[in-house]
């Protein structure tokens, strides 16, 4: 018998064995698809939504960019630029616009003035026959009942020498003149009783450095002319000396100056604002012989603040009635020295007999007329003109480095 023994497995024993096996595995295989399938799905989810998420996020992130690169980039400039040029523009239109509703309403205050041609007969009719080219200058109407002002650059001669013509074309016969001798301005009383149209002034305080001005002119009967100029100093003093320097309380030496060289034949011209108020009277700057406004040209003017506060006196008493001050001055708004920074007047003499005599001293200055101070567009002149003959004022000065006030009684 043989040793080798041989163990039986019963064949549907093993069969059921091997079929529970397989089926195990079977199982497990599949678990590991589903798996595997699941996982790829999950995954493909995640990567499309992640996906869609960045495409967002930078779509995001890119506008935002491109939102701040628009805040940053020139073009915000730009468009600024082009809205200051359009109100530069505006401005402009606006400009022109309101100088041609000026003119109008101002050119019935403006007269022109002529020297009387001889020899008025039907024969030499041709000979009278006033052109732009005979104009010696103009005026401006400051009262309804016929005064005017102008220069005696203007009216150089006898008042019969002369005559006015009205913006309606009339010729007026003038009949009275009263002369300032501080300013040279003069007053011309015609015989019309018209209701005539007067001018406004400015307050002086308003007035300003830079400020744009209109000069009108009468060419002929139907055609009118201005200019337009700028204020580029309310203290002008045409300096070629040293001892031209030194001013007169009793004469007026400062101008407001403009940009623009005017013909001569606009002297006696105002100058208006843009609210057709008088700034000031065109004039020659006479000085000396080198003027800054020569002949053919005017570049200065007289501001009202020498002449607006008078009117009423002088035409109520029919004279001019200046105050009597006496000194001689170096108007320190108008100079450099090393070391020395005071604003005012340096007196330099006093005349004797004079309201400052013993009350004033050579090397004072005065700083204060009253509560003005002396500065750029008010010289001591101009603040002492703003009183009557006969009236206690307060100075305030320095003298020996300290500040005091001394009470005078101008004459």
């Amino acid at each position: 018998m043989s040793n080798n023994i041989t163990k039986f497995v019963h064949p549907i024993r093993f069969f059921k064995t091997h079929s529970q096996k397989n089926n195990n595995n079977n199982r497990s295989n599949n678990n590991l698809i589903k798996v595997i399938i699941i996982s790829f799905v999950i995954g493909l989810i995640g990567g499309i939504f992640g996906q869609i998420t960045m495409n967002y996020l930078s779509k995001k992130n890119l506008l935002s960019i491109i939102e701040q690169s628009k805040i940053e980039q020139p073009k915000q400039n730009f468009l600024e630029k082009q809205i200051i040029v359009e109100k530069k523009d505006e401005i402009i239109i606006n400009q022109d616009e309101k100088i041609q509703q000026l003119i109008p309403e101002l050119m019935p205050t403006i007269v022109n003035i002529y020297k009387k041609k001889e020899n008025q007969t039907v024969k030499n009719f041709l000979d009278q026959i006033y052109s732009f080219n005979d104009l010696v200058g103009n005026g401006f109407i400051i009262t309804n009942d016929g005064w005017i002002i102008s220069n005696d650059q203007v009216i150089e001669d006898s008042i019969e020498k002369y005559t006015i013509v009205t913006n309606d074309g009339k010729f007026q016969e003038i009949e009275n003149l009263i002369k300032d001798p501080l300013t040279g301005i003069v007053f011309l009383k015609i015989k019309s009783s018209n209701n005539l149209t007067a001018v406004k002034f400015i307050d002086w305080d308003e007035v300003k450095t830079g400020q744009s001005v209109v000069i009108l002119n009468k060419i002929n009967a139907l055609e009118n002319q201005f200019i337009l100029s700028n204020i580029t100093n309310l203290s002008f003093k045409n300096i070629t000396q040293s001892k031209e320097l030194f001013s007169s309380s009793e004469k007026i030496d400062d101008y407001i100056l403009i940009q623009d060289k005017i013909e001569f034949n606009y002297n006696g011209s105002p100058l208006f604002n843009f609210k057709g108020e008088v700034v000031g009277i065109l004039t020659r700057e006479p000085q000396n012989a080198n003027s800054f406004s020569n002949k053919a040209f005017l570049q200065t003017a007289i501001g009202i603040n020498f002449f607006k506060n008078i009117i009423n006196k002088t035409l109520s008493i029919n004279q001019i009635n200046r105050p009597y001050f006496g000194a001689r001055y170096l108007n320190l708004n108008n100079v450099l020295i090393k070391g020395f920074n005071h604003n005012g007047a340096l007196i330099l003499a006093i005349e004797k007999n004079s309201p400052i005599f013993n009350k004033l001293k050579e090397g004072d200055i005065v700083v204060k007329v009253e509560n003005e101070e002396i500065k750029e567009k008010k010289s001591l002149t101009s603040l002492i003109n703003e009183y009557q003959p006969n009236q206690n004022i307060k100075l305030t000065i320095i003298r020996d480095k300290k500040e005091t006030e001394v009470k005078i009684k101008l004459k």
